[in-house]
């Protein structure tokens, strides 16, 4: 995801001089690499610290509730990493058609009027109309790699 981040942020400055592009970019990588990276190793330790509070085998309440929040935490991780994966997959579909609608402009004018059927509601409709075009998309590319891979695997 960083990678499309990075090309999005391109995209939307490609018309002023070099170094200024170099220097955003580089400042974007930056908040990218301490930000989300520092993020995704917390959500990865949640249940390994949860765990550890959990072995806390103490007879005091202090025990008892760090081993009540443990179990909390292992709960919460597990929901978490449920919801991530399904997040996930929703902003690579959103992400991913919106690289291509900046390169084929039949589909951002499909977005477009998607976007215009009820103009109170045009944000919506748009991640409607570029989820669904993801899936028709990944459809499409997931039925050309079956075939091909049919293909290398007689050969």
């Amino acid at each position: 995801m960083s990678a499309e981040i990075i090309i999005i942020a391109l995209g939307a400055i490609a018309d002023q001089p070099f170094e200024k592009q170099a220097i955003v970019l580089s400042l974007i990588g930056l908040a990218l690499i301490i930000g989300v990276y520092g993020i995704v190793a917390l959500i990865v330790k949640l249940d390994d610290i949860g765990l550890a509070m959990i072995k806390d085998v103490g007879k005091t309440t202090l025990a008892a509730i760090k081993r009540g929040v443990g179990k909390g935490l292992l709960y919460f991780a597990n929901g978490l990493m449920k919801f991530l994966s399904v997040a996930g997959v929703l902003a690579m579909l959103l992400v991913g058609v919106d690289i291509l609608a900046h390169q084929f402009h039949l589909l951002e004018e499909i977005v477009h009027a998607i976007e215009k059927l009820i103009p109170a509601m045009s944000w919506f409709l748009s991640i409607i109309a570029k989820l669904g075009l993801g899936a028709v998309i990944g459809v499409i590319i997931a039925a050309v790699l079956s075939q091909l891979l049919a293909v290398f695997k007689k050969a």
